[in-house]
């Protein structure tokens, strides 16, 4: 297996999923809107860190929004070589670049003086004993009044097949090409093919990436398969707890799985992913997700439909259907809160429950 460093130093040298361009994916203003990074963003006075930031996904984003540049400084912490493409495209005055990972992190930074530590699609891949270790690694800098953004992975299915193939490429990593081939072939047929048995175990079984071509999801089952560590089964609850652990309450949540905004201490309204247990409960999804969900909450008021409209009066809506089809889950949550629903509240995607 790769350390991450080391694959991904190699991995940024070629045209990827992960690398920065206006027509991909994961620099979307929507994609990244759901994550909880908008344009209403204000750095004014303040001194962000941007931990693992590959290749300036996010980071080249907010620049050419104009909102990095309103920090008092900037930092852009990477340990690979994809630090030098975000030199190269970014010219701030307010920017400082670190070429390091957490461990080294003190060396540049000090205690307790970053206003807004962002760790976005970083926190599975530092090898730690657990999660609360791992925050309790990133604590330390965040000022006492001081916030920390969280993105991560978690699917909601325990992806069992892929985590095995996993396991037998950690001791033969010779196979992580075959594995990686693999499933990007069996994604493809059954990317088109109706609901049923074979395509949901495959969504349940497998990591599907949402790339449209056949090279950047065999890229990408490549990355998962190849990098140690790839800790992305860590769901709400272990956040929460982990958090809480280390002296941050959650304030806000955003609609992609996992993105989370704390701050130190106790918050008014924070996030706790249960519910009410007298409310009325309806599942927003009628396929397959929908009634494994149904299923696993096993509610004694609770139902299952297929629209919005048939769902908006309802005490707590759970959105639940196969998220690798139809709308995405941020732009439901955006519609059903024009309707008064606020989400980590009477608003829940079904892997908050789980």
């Amino acid at each position: 297996m790769a350390r991450c460093d080391k694959f991904y130093s190699s991995f940024y040298t070629r045209n990827s999923f992960l690398s920065h361009s206006s027509s991909g994916l994961y620099t979307q203003a929507s994609y990244l809107e759901s994550q909880g990074f908008n344009a209403g963003f204000n750095f004014r006075d303040k001194t962000v860190v941007e931990l693992g930031a590959g290749t300036g996904g996010l980071t080249l984003v907010l620049a050419e929004g104009g909102i990095l540049q309103t920090a008092k400084r900037y930092i852009v912490v990477e340990p690979s070589h994809g630090i030098a493409n975000i030199k190269q495209q970014l010219n701030a005055p307010n920017v400082v670049f670190v070429n390091s990972d957490l461990t080294e992190l003190s060396a540049s930074i000090e205690p307790r003086s970053v206003d807004y530590f962002i760790a976005s699609g970083v926190i599975p891949h530092i090898e730690a004993r657990s999660l609360s270790d791992v925050l309790g690694r990133i604590a330390p800098f965040v000022a006492p009044s001081g916030s920390l953004h969280i993105v991560s992975s978690f699917y909601g299915f325990e992806k069992r097949i892929a985590r095995r193939l996993k396991a037998i490429c950690r001791t033969h990593p010779r196979l992580i090409p075959i594995c990686a081939a693999f499933s990007a072939m069996l994604q493809g047929l059954l990317r088109h093919a109706p609901d049923g048995a074979g395509r949901s175990m495959f969504v349940r079984n497998f990591i599907y990436s949402f790339q449209t071509s056949l090279k950047q999801i065999y890229l990408q089952q490549k990355e998962f398969y190849a990098v140690e560590p790839y800790s992305i089964f860590w769901n709400y609850q272990d956040y929460v707890k982990a958090l809480a652990a280390n002296g941050f309450a959650i304030d806000c949540v955003f609609p992609h799985p996992i993105a989370l905004r704390e701050s130190r201490g106790s918050v008014a309204g924070g996030f706790s992913p249960t519910l009410a247990g007298g409310a009325d409960v309806t599942i927003l999804g009628s396929d397959w997700v929908g009634r494994w969900f149904a299923s696993e909450l096993n509610h004694p008021r609770q139902r299952i439909v297929e629209s919005i409209d048939s769902a908006k009066n309802a005490d707590v809506i759970v959105i639940a259907y196969d998220y690798t089809r139809g709308r995405p889950y941020y732009e439901v949550t955006a519609d059903l809160s024009k309707h008064g629903y606020v989400l980590g509240r009477n608003l829940f995607l079904f892997q908050m429950l789980l």
